[in-house]
C-alpha cells in the first residue's frame, strides 16, 4: 500500500498520515501522495516507524520550488496518540523557516521556537487527547475503522482549533488505479475546511482536500 504527499509553505498544515487496523494497533507503514495546490503539482512520502516505546511520524514533500520535512514523535496513553514533539522545516528559492515544538505534558503546555512569531510561540494550555496536524490523519484512519467519534482539538503553529468531523457517507476514490469505497468526512474551523476520504483498510486517508480562508485550495491523494 502506498500514498505521499508535497507542496509549498501553506502545505505544512497538511499533515496526513498513517497506521491502523480495526484492532487500532499501530503499524509500520510508508505512503506517497500526489498533490495540487492552486494549479502547481507536487509529490512526497510519509513514513511511520516505532522508536523504543514511541512512534514517529516523518513527512516529506517538495517540487522544484519549495519543500517541506516534517516530523512528530509521539507515544500511545492510554489509548490515545500523545504528541511529545515536533519539527518542521519549510525551503524555498529564497527562504527557510524552521519551527520546532516541544509538548510538555507534566507541565500540560505547548511552546514553539525558530522562525514563529512571538504571538504563536505559546504557551498553548494542553488538554488530555489533544493531537496535532500529523496525528490527525492517524486517528481518522483509526478511529473510522474502529467505529469511534471523530472530533479532535489540534494543537499547531501556535493556536489550538477543535475539528468535529461529519461523516457525510461514502464515495468511490482510485488508488493504485483501482476504484475503492471510502468514507467521506467533513469538518470546519477558523474560516478553512477540511475533507477526508478514509478507505477501510488503508493506514491514511485516501485523499486529503482543505481550502484556506484567502481560496487557497490543497488536494492531497493517494498516488
Amino acid at each position: 500500500m502506498r500514498p505521499a504527499a508535497s507542496l509549498a509553505a501553506t502545505l505544512f498544515m497538511l499533515a496526513a498520515l498513517l497506521v491502523p487496523a480495526s484492532s487500532g494497533a499501530l503499524e509500520s507503514a510508508t505512503t506517497q501522495y500526489r498533490v495540487g495546490y492552486n494549479g502547481l503539482s507536487a509529490r512526497g512520502s510519509m513514513s511511520l516507524r516505532p522508536s523504543g516505546n514511541r512512534w514517529v511520524v516523518t513527512l516529506k514533500m517538495g517540487n522544484a520550488v519549495a519543500s517541506i520535512d516534517q516530523s512528530t514523535v509521539f507515544d500511545v496513553n492510554g489509548g490515545r496518540l500523545r504528541p511529545l514533539g515536533s519539527s518542521r522545516r519549510v525551503d524555498t528559492a529564497i527562504s527557510g523557516k524552521a519551527i520546532t515544538t516541544t509538548f510538555d505534558w507534566r507541565a500540560g503546555s505547548a511552546r514553539w521556537k525558530g522562525d514563529v512569531k512571538p504571538s504563536r510561540a505559546g504557551p498553548v494550555a494542553l488538554q488530555a487527547g489533544d493531537i496535532d496536524m500529523l496525528l490527525l490523519n492517524v486517528a481518522l484512519a483509526r478511529d473510522v475503522a474502529a467505529g469511534r467519534a471523530t472530533r479532535y482539538r489540534v494543537v499547531d503553529n501556535g493556536h489550538a482549533r477543535v475539528l468535529a468531523f461529519k461523516r457525510l457517507g461514502t464515495e468511490t476514490v482510485t488508488v493504485d488505479g483501482r476504484k475503492r469505497e471510502a468514507v467521506k468526512l467533513f469538518a470546519a474551523a477558523d474560516g478553512r475546511q477540511y475533507v477526508a476520504w478514509i478507505v477501510p483498510g488503508m493506514a491514511l486517508p485516501a485523499r486529503f482536500l482543505q481550502h484556506e480562508p484567502d481560496g487557497d485550495t490543497i488536494d492531497m491523494r493517494a498516488a
